[in-house]
C-alpha cells in the first residue's frame, strides 16, 4: 500500500475515465512541492500503458498529465486532431513524445509570463490532449469560448448528444473509481482488474 491516499483519492476522482481506458489523458492538479509519487506510479502502471508526466510546475501548483500512451497516440494521428495539432504549431508526424515536450513548453511559457498582457495565451490545445474533440476545441479557440452549445466537461459546439453520452460515462467511472478507492483498494488494484 502507497503511502499516498490523497493521491489515490485525487485520481479516482479526476483521472479515472483515463485509467480506466475510455479517455485518452486527464490533467490532475497537485502541490509542487509534493510530485515525487508520479516516479512511483510510473514504475508501477507503465506496464500498463499509464504514463504520469508533470506538464507545468509552479511555484504552488504542478499540473500532471496522467495518459494511455496508445490511446492518446492513436487519438493525435486521427486527421482532425492531427490538423489541429498543427495549427497550434505542433509536429504530430514526430511522435508523441515531441508533442509532449512542445504541450510542456506552450504550458510553462503561459505559466512563466503569468499574464496575457505579455502576450502570452493559454495554451487551449491542451483539450485535444485530453480527448475533447477537435471541432470543439477549434470553436472554442475561434469564439474565444463564447456561444457554446452546453458545457460539461468541455465547452460543446458540436455533437451535443454524444458529447452528453460521453459527460455521463465520464461521471459514471469517477464514482465507480471514488468507491473503489473508498473499499480500500489502490488504483493499481483496480487498473490491474479492469
Amino acid at each position: 500500500m502507497l503511502p499516498y491516499a490523497y493521491v489515490e483519492a485525487a485520481l479516482a476522482r479526476h483521472a479515472a475515465p483515463c485509467l480506466a481506458g475510455i479517455k485518452p489523458a486527464n490533467l490532475v492538479s497537485f502541490p509542487s512541492a509534493d510530485i515525487q509519487w508520479c516516479d512511483a506510479y510510473n514504475a508501477m502502471l507503465n506496464d500498463q500503458g499509464i504514463y504520469f508526466t508533470p506538464i507545468c510546475v509552479c511555484e504552488d501548483r504542478a499540473q500532471v498529465l496522467v495518459y494511455r500512451k496508445d490511446l492518446l497516440a492513436h487519438f493525435c494521428c486521427q486527421p482532425k486532431v492531427f490538423a489541429a495539432l498543427r495549427y497550434f504549431g505542433y509536429q504530430p508526424e514526430c511522435g508523441l513524445d515531441a508533442i509532449i515536450i512542445r504541450l510542456k513548453e506552450r504550458m510553462s511559457g503561459f505559466i512563466g509570463t503569468r499574464s496575457r498582457e505579455q502576450g502570452k495565451n493559454f495554451p487551449h490545445e491542451i483539450g485535444l490532449f485530453l480527448g475533447y474533440p477537435a471541432d470543439d476545441v477549434m470553436q472554442y479557440v475561434k469564439t474565444g469560448g463564447r456561444n457554446c452549445l452546453f458545457c460539461g466537461y468541455w465547452k460543446v459546439y458540436s455533437n451535443p448528444e454524444q458529447a452528453l453520452q460521453v459527460f455521463h460515462q465520464y461521471t459514471e467511472c469517477k464514482e465507480r473509481f471514488a468507491l473503489q478507492i473508498k473499499s480500500g483498494m489502490t488504483i493499481f488494484e483496480i487498473v490491474c482488474v479492469a
